[in-house]
């Protein structure tokens, strides 16, 4: 059983491999046609998940490897980049939506998340981290292909990265799709997860990230009932006054990333098309 748990979590690597390929030629082709210069539509949000481990044991889909972590830091830092919480971006703070801003975003909750904090505190970078209730609690516990466990953090942890001065969000009490729930559990999801992370963090929630990426017009009528004030989508594309706060556009950055990948991911080459909400 699990050596056919291995060969479907490669076939799925692989699947993400091949539509990675594709984009990146299309990304290409769009930094060629048009010359290089950057599209200047607005601000970006960029998703992470886990940040560490190594190309050998871990899926990088979702874990970026802290080597290449530190040195995307590190260009967004000497490019001028200043970083902002998600909450600013929605509360207009000044120039959010200008080009030289950017936000950097953390989904699920991982232990990693902690080493990665300190790497942006330490260049002076903000970050919004949304935490999986669940996850945070330990009633779920998951592992890499090959077996070896996910790490997530505990509610120290996340207390501490309020303290250290970072955004706390919810990524819902058991990270699932939205969407495809219920009316009553769709609203308790949303409500549950921010009260449980406010009182056990210490912190106001005001934003949430959709698992899966699952939205509809309900969820976004359920999340603002909730008292949220916006929250993050899986959809790439830059954001701006006109974005619905509820659809914030986020670009991922993964683990197969090369440098080009990365710049042309932040100069918008990756940017295909538009999402209706």
């Amino acid at each position: 059983m699990q050596r056919l748990y291995i060969l479907l979590r490669k076939d799925q690597d692989m699947i993400f491999l091949v539509k990675k390929n594709i984009k990146r030629l299309a990304a290409s082709v769009n930094a060629v046609t048009s010359k290089g210069r950057a599209r200047k539509e607005g601000m970006r949000i960029l998703m992470y998940h886990s940040v560490g481990g190594s190309v050998r044991d871990h899926r990088l889909a979702v874990r970026v490897p802290l080597d290449k972590f530190v040195s995307q830091i590190k260009m967004l830092s000497g490019s001028g980049y200043k970083t902002l919480g998600i909450s600013e971006v929605i509360e207009g703070s000044p120039g959010s939506f200008s080009q030289n801003r950017i936000a950097i975003t953390f989904d699920d909750g991982f232990k990693d998340n902690i080493e990665a904090a300190e790497l942006l505190k330490k260049h002076g970078m903000k970050a919004t981290f949304f935490v999986t209730v669940s996850y945070i609690n330990g009633d779920v516990r998951k592992s890499w292909s090959g077996g070896r466990p996910r790490e997530y953090m505990e509610w120290a942890d996340v207390a501490m990265l309020k303290d250290m001065g970072f955004e706390i969000g919810s990524h819902m009490v058991h990270h699932t799709d939205l969407a495809a729930l219920s009316d009553e559990d769709m609203a308790s999801e949303l409500t549950r997860s921010k009260e449980t992370i406010s009182q056990r963090a210490g912190t106001a929630v005001k934003v949430f990230s959709y698992p899966y990426g699952g939205i509809n017009k309900k969820v976004i009528e359920k999340a603002a009932g909730a008292g949220y004030i916006g929250g993050c989508f899986s959809f790439g594309g830059f954001n701006n006054a006109s974005t619905n706060p509820y659809v914030l556009r986020r670009t991922e950055i993964d683990g197969y990333d090369t440098t080009a990948d990365f710049k042309n991911k932040i100069a918008g080459f990756y940017d295909f098309r538009s999402y209706p909400y």
